[in-house]
């Protein structure tokens, strides 16, 4: 299985990562910067987290004409935040990269990985990241919440991905206030936009939810937005010639539906 095969190349890339006391500079000026749930919520319509992803195992290598710097202008000028994959194996992605981005815009930035370990965490606020992305399904819930309080600890907010109601339940014993719906199970990368509609409605009060993947069109919005008005998106971005002008239109089309 897909999944099993990058968490257990994740283990051999941790085991070479140098022990957290090695990054006394973990901290820097880099990281502060908006808070992500706050940019969220600030939204008044639609609230989206737009991807930069070199590449991923279901689309391959994704070409991109537009250089780091004029796409990340197009996100400024309509996301709230910005993720970065950091993966290299399997998402083409770095630490590097995700400095790189951080350093250019005042968005928050989101450190997109299969995050299984402290020294993960410490190094995504050395390079500049302010939320991390936590994954339910590869963490035991005694891991998900140490890793929960390593964020914390370092002034970083901690996303917690789902996919099913275990999941939720799991992220929400742990403490978790920003719920990243993945429509996507990792397990089979069956793509189900109705994980979203049955998920959002259970979330608890103070939680926040974010719907993604197999999100591309207005149309894919306007049949989520009786449950949710955040959004991750990457590949339809990647993929698109025009990234501002998709985010323009999904940003501002006037939807028939608001959320519940």
């Amino acid at each position: 299985m897909l999944l099993d095969r990058i968490v257990t190349n994740k283990r051999a890339e941790i085991e070479n990562l140098p022990e957290v006391d090695s990054y006394p500079d973990k901290i820097d000026s880099r990281s502060e910067r908006a808070s992500l749930k706050e940019s969220l919520l600030k939204e008044n319509g639609i609230g989206i987290i737009a991807e930069i992803k070199p590449a991923s195992p279901s689309a391959g290598v994704f070409p991109d004409s537009l250089g780091l710097d004029e796409r990340l202008s197009s996100y400024n000028d309509h996301a709230c935040a910005i993720s970065v994959l950091t993966d290299s194996r399997y998402f083409g992605g770095s630490l590097e990269l995700l400095g790189r981005v951080a350093a250019r815009t005042d968005r928050p930035v989101l450190l997109k990985d299969f995050v299984l370990d402290r020294k993960q965490v410490a190094l995504a606020r050395k390079f500049g990241a302010s939320a991390v992305l936590l994954i339910v399904k590869i963490l035991s819930p005694a891991l998900l919440s140490d890793l929960i309080g390593e964020c914390q600890a370092l002034a970083l907010e901690p996303l917690v991905e789902i996919n099913d109601e275990r999941e939720l339940a799991v992220a929400t014993a742990a403490g978790a206030e920003l719920i990243l719906i993945n429509n996507r199970n990792l397990e089979t990368m069956v793509v189900d936009r109705g994980t979203t509609l049955a998920l959002a409605p259970l979330l608890a009060p103070g939680q926040t939810g974010i719907s993604a993947s197999g999100i591309e069109s207005p149309e894919h919005i306007e049949e989520l937005r009786g449950a949710a008005h955040h959004f991750l998106i990457g590949s339809a971005l990647m993929r698109s010639a025009d990234p501002g002008a998709l985010l323009a239109e999904l940003k501002h089309r006037r939807y028939s539906h608001a959320p519940a």
